[in-house]
């Protein structure tokens, strides 16, 4: 979805926030800021995107031709690299929390880019432990075998769903956005059935993958 700068403008008067404190808190250069807001001069796509993130960290969820609060306990992450985005606030998230695990149902290692193998990677050296779900037959596994189950793979549909402390992210059919729960029942319910397939899951016997976490 294209965000203009009426919905930014929108953005700062919803929450209330002048625009000289989003410069501040941004860092970014006064004036060009300041004739985007009023006549849409155009803009780096980078410090846009900042300023959309800045607004959606606040509780501000931009929809088509406006925007609204977004509803308590529901954040929404939206683009390409939506994905990535996830995982480094999951990873904030767990950083914080004794109970440092992820679960990761219903994804595949072979076709992970390598933003999110890195992001893998940090995560297992901060600690965080992974278990995930894959399917039947797939052998590219860049973890440990003991952090993989495999189900069989008509109950398998590769749309990522990810469980932590009591979060939920759901990715959407076409990758192109995330929503997060803050929800303990949700994330409890999510939780069960993740442990349901694990143990019924078997574990992988080998790697064909040349790279590893």
């Amino acid at each position: 979805m294209h965000i203009t700068h009426r919905q930014v403008a929108s953005a700062s008067a919803l929450l209330g926030i002048p625009a000289k404190d989003v410069i501040k808190d941004l860092g970014l250069s006064g004036n060009p800021y300041y004739v985007y807001l009023r006549e849409g001069k155009k803009m780096s796509k980078k410090n846009v995107q900042r300023i959309v993130d800045y607004f959606i960290d606040k509780g501000v969820e931009f929809i088509e031709n406006g925007v609204r609060e977004a509803p308590k306990g529901i954040e929404f992450i939206e683009g390409e690299d939506c994905y990535i985005k996830t995982l480094k606030k999951v990873t904030q998230t767990l950083e914080t929390i004794e109970n440092k695990e992820l679960l990761i149902m219903f994804a595949s290692d072979e076709i992970s880019p390598p933003a999110v193998n890195d992001q893998y990677r940090l995560m297992r050296k901060l600690g965080i432990n992974m278990r995930q779900l894959i399917k039947e037959g797939d052998t590219y596994i860049m973890g440990e075998l003991e952090e993989y189950r495999t189900i069989p793979e008509e109950q398998f549909i590769n749309i990522v769903s990810l469980i932590h402390d009591d979060y939920v992210a759901q990715v959407n059919g076409d990758e192109t956005a995330v929503t997060i729960y803050h929800d303990a029942r949700l994330a409890a319910q999510k939780r069960a059935d993740f442990e349901d397939r694990w143990n019924r899951g078997k574990i992988p016997e080998t790697s064909t993958a040349e790279e590893k976490f």
